[in-house]
């Protein structure tokens, strides 16, 4: 398998930019938008059910370069469990207290996994944070942060480092010791903003007091600028963000204290993808844009300073979710009849990716840099999702 080196992936949904911001110094894409269409011939598509037995994961949050995946198990009609697919078997994580309700938070190389637990009975309970290693969970030193309720994990990378977002601060911790990132934090949690973590040390979030995007790194906070809001970062320090224009979302990316309006389809507006891992080692980035007259959104691609539409289906919507370090992308296009198809773009080729037998539908998530493929399929009833792994031949 490939190196698939970890980028600062998302933990928390990125809400699109309300505020209107100039980009300052930021140089537009030159290039002319490119287009592709569906491939002609479509290659071998196999899925596998990401199970073991009777145990099936529900949705596929993260995978590392082992091909771990971390997800959710559910069992019963509401109750889910953190757990581990690893080459056809799957542990399900235990909680670090009786009666604690683990929630995952993220999975690193070394196939540890960040978390934190929650006590649905009593919600005055602190929240600890949990890592698990081997499968055995351990709570988190809060040290410094004493009784700070934490209500959301954030990224944890290949050294074992990792953040942690609390009612009021953001930490960064390495070998189990908290620093703070001395930044005004937005105070409500959960409001949209991501907080990204790479293996360099460089964090970076959104912060108030004029503040907005910034990346931080050994004590110093440096802002994006031009309103920026950060998607993701890469192992070389660049980030993938949305700003505004002329009231407009635009998609940017920040490299060395440059911002770079990526440019759009001809459209008024671009962003840049918050669903899964937008931002590869390379510098590519992806999202959607907006065709002339703006009422129809595809799929892009952003490298090597073109904006390359992806190709779609036929309908008036569609986003590319993510791209791995072989400038592979996944994402979804609706069809004329408005229905969602998932889709693999590579080489300039576009090819569906359908659900499997049984199945009514599918949703893709994650590309590893083997091309393995992971999301979620809807069963035929109906009643719930079932995470799977495709790959394309």
């Amino acid at each position: 398998m490939p190196d698939q080196r970890r980028i600062g992936r998302r933990t928390l949904l990125a809400a699109t930019l309300g505020a209107a911001a100039g980009l300052g110094a930021a140089a537009p894409a030159t290039a002319a938008p490119r287009r592709t269409g569906v491939a002609a011939a479509a290659p071998r598509v196999t899925a596998t059910r990401l199970a073991d037995g009777p145990v099936v994961l529900e949705q596929a949050h993260r995978v590392n370069r082992r091909g771990q995946v971390l997800g959710a198990w559910r069992f019963g009609d509401y109750n889910r469990r953190v757990a581990l697919w690893d080459r056809g078997r799957i542990t399900v994580l235990p909680p670090l207290t009786p009666g604690g309700t683990p929630l995952s938070g993220d999975l690193n190389d070394r196939g540890q996994v960040l978390g934190v637990e929650f006590f649905p009975g009593d919600p005055r309970a602190v929240a600890p944070a949990v890592l698990w290693e081997r499968g055995v969970p351990r709570a988190v030193d809060l040290g410094a942060p004493g009784r700070e309720r934490f209500a959301q994990p954030g990224e944890l990378n290949d050294h074992g480092h990792f953040l942690l977002r609390t009612d009021e601060h953001l930490y960064l911790y390495r070998d189990g010791r908290p620093t703070l990132i001395d930044v005004p934090m937005p105070s409500v949690l959960g409001a949209g903003h991501t907080y990204g973590l790479n293996n360099r040390g460089q964090v970076v979030g959104v912060a108030l007091g004029g503040v907005g995007g910034f990346v931080w790194q050994d004590g110093t906070t440096t802002p994006l600028g031009g309103g920026a809001e950060p998607r993701a970062i890469n192992e070389r320090g660049q980030v993938a963000a949305d700003a505004a224009r002329d009231g407009h979302p635009r998609a940017v990316r920040w490299d060395a204290g440059t911002l770079t309006d990526l440019g759009t389809l001809g459209g008024t507006s671009s962003q840049v993808s918050y669903l899964g891992r937008p931002l590869n080692d390379q510098g590519d980035v992806v999202g959607a844009s907006y065709l002339p007259g703006d009422r129809v959104r595809r799929p892009v691609l952003w490298a090597d300073g073109r904006t390359t539409d992806l190709g779609g289906f036929g309908g008036d919507e569609g986003w590319a979710v993510a791209v791995n370090n072989r400038r592979e992308v996944i994402g979804f296009g609706l069809d004329e009849d408005g229905v969602q198809r998932g889709f693999l773009w590579r080489a300039g080729r576009l090819v569906e990716i359908p659900p499997p037998d049984g199945y009514t539908g599918c949703s893709l998530h994650l590309i590893a840099d083997d091309g393995a493929i992971y999301g979620s399929a809807r069963t035929a009833d109906g009643s719930h999702d079932e995470a799977f792994r495709w790959t394309v031949s």
